[in-house]
């Protein structure tokens, strides 16, 4: 039998056999990889962690603390109570003989006193670390400066109870938003925290009593 040296093999083959490297195509000898490129597989999506919670069942949550209720509750009525005299207090200052100037001006005031007042009773309360005094207080105060509205007749005495009312609000709103974050978790802190905007849109949308005739 007639042999040959296949180059670039190891060993010699008889010519014609059909194991000869000789006898393939070069297509057929190429590489698997290189006729058939391999296809990365996309990565299967993990599991869903075990505790994840939903919106309802964060509310469930949320509900069943107290001091979150509580707080919920004085923003409705503080909100009720500032919308009735933002309502009545235009009325009011007209047959009082009050310029429209001065009525912006004394709305203007209650604005001023409450950013203003935020910063001191903010920091007067981290210091003495019991803001439910502040949220009861401010709330009074806030009633007592309202019912004080209706004896003020002059400018002046207007100006000052309305800045009293922004400092009663300032000390209310303030202890109210501290209170709350430091009631639950921080799962669901913004939730809480945010549940005070649905709580003065409801109280935005009461009916007002009628004053006067």
């Amino acid at each position: 039998m007639e042999w040959r040296w296949a180059r670039g093999s190891a060993g010699r083959w008889p010519r014609g056999d059909s194991r000869s490297p000789s006898a393939f195509p070069p297509a057929s000898r190429a590489p698997a990889s290189s006729s058939r490129p391999c296809a990365s597989a996309a990565p299967a999506p993990g599991p869903s962690p075990a505790g994840e919670s939903t919106l309802l069942a964060d509310f469930r949550e949320i509900v069943r603390t107290p001091a979150v209720l509580a707080c919920w509750i004085a923003t409705f009525f503080s909100t009720y109570a500032w919308g009735s005299l933002f309502a009545f207090f235009p009325l009011y200052a007209r047959d009082q003989g009050i310029s429209i100037a001065h009525t912006g001006l004394i709305f203007t005031a209650q604005a001023a006193a409450n950013a203003l007042f935020r910063i001191p009773v903010g920091s007067l309360q981290d210091r003495t670390g019991d803001r439910r005094p502040f949220i009861l207080w401010g709330n009074a105060l806030f009633g007592l400066f309202i019912a004080l509205t209706g004896l003020m007749r002059r400018e002046l005495p207007l100006y000052l109870l309305f800045a009293g009312v922004g400092g009663a609000m300032a000390a209310t709103f303030t202890a109210v938003g501290a209170v709350l974050s430091e009631s639950v978790t921080t799962r669901v802190r913004g939730l809480a925290m945010g549940g005070t905007t649905p709580a003065s849109t409801a109280a935005s949308w009461c009916p007002r009593p009628r004053w006067g005739s």
